[in-house]
């Protein structure tokens, strides 16, 4: 589709063509999703000065994806992109000038994992720049067990090729017996957190997942998978700079959380079981969902122990 092409589709949403009515647009850029290539996302480059991002849902079943953004606009503004307009199935939102961890230097990755760790547990804990009153009210408590139990059970189902009867057989779900419910993105990956400098300095999270429960765990445990995974299988297998990533990012966090957040990122390896890889087998990643999932101690320990 060429930019006429795409002026047409965006004015095919009332709402969003009017937001534009009394702005210029200059440019309109088609970005390309890593993994989500139904969806159509363009950058517009308007005379107002801004950059917007307009971003088309394709499928119905992730829908979901604009109500749970707006929700996490509102309540972490610092990690989110200003939202502007929702329409159908279709938002408008602010456009990041950031980086993702897969563009970062390597001498950059170990600390930009310490920084984005810092952010987040100063955010989701209300300690923004060392305020204390900022923090959050005390969070309602849920049972997840049974929610966790049924995820674990579909994950071990989907990877069972790799498995004789006997492994990953079961998991102890009493940390999840009563989790703070804190808004969470839920699908938080190596793609999805951007770093970005300037005026501005921070981490801004984009494709946000509803999945009916919230747990920030969830999002420590998935984003130190993907970055410690995918620094260890797209660059050389280095062991030592992987795990200093993880350790970096993980070392923020209070252990009631990493608690959880164990269970997360062993889930994390059974998902990438049935994912094509670059150069790491499915017995090593085999072996990292077992450790992860079975043994216990710090979870820098297992990683190191699985490779």
């Amino acid at each position: 589709m060429d930019e006429s092409g795409y002026q047409k589709m965006i004015q095919n949403y009332r709402q969003v063509a009017s937001f534009f009515q009394d702005k210029n647009i200059l440019r309109i850029n088609p970005i390309d999703s890593i993994w989500k290539s139904k969806n159509t996302i363009l950058k517009l480059d308007c005379d107002d000065g801004r950059l917007y991002l307009f971003k088309r849902i394709s499928e119905d079943s992730e829908i979901s994806e604009i109500a749970k953004a707006a929700k996490l606009a509102q309540e972490y503004p610092v990690l989110f992109p200003q939202i502007f307009i929702v329409d159908r199935n279709a938002y408008l939102m602010e456009f990041i000038e950031g980086r993702t961890f897969f563009t970062l230097a390597r001498e950059e990755m170990v600390p930009f994992s310490s920084q984005c760790g810092k952010i987040l547990q100063e955010t989701w804990s209300g300690d923004i720049n060392g305020i204390k009153g900022l923090e959050r009210k005390e969070p309602e408590r849920k049972d997840l067990r049974g929610i966790i139990r049924d995820s674990f059970g579909q994950r071990r189902k989907k990877a069972a090729r790799f498995f004789s009867q006997d492994e990953l057989a079961d998991y102890d779900f009493s940390p999840f017996a009563s989790v703070p419910e804190r808004q969470s993105h839920n699908d938080l990956n190596a793609a999805n957190l951007f770093y970005v400098s300037g005026a501005a300095a921070g981490i801004r999270m984009i494709d946000p997942q509803e999945l009916g429960f919230n747990d920030i765990a969830r999002d420590i445990g998935r984003y130190c998978a993907s970055t410690f995974f995918n620094n260890y299988d797209r660059f050389g297998n280095d062991k030592k700079h992987s795990l200093d990533i993880a350790e970096a990012f993980l070392d923020n966090f209070p252990e009631q959380d990493l608690e959880r957040a164990k269970y997360y990122l062993g889930e994390s390896f059974l998902s990438f079981l049935n994912y094509e890889t670059i150069s790491v087998s499915k017995a090593v990643l085999k072996n990292l969902a077992l450790k992860v999932l079975n043994q216990k101690g710090p979870l820098i320990t297992l990683l190191a122990d699985s490779l």
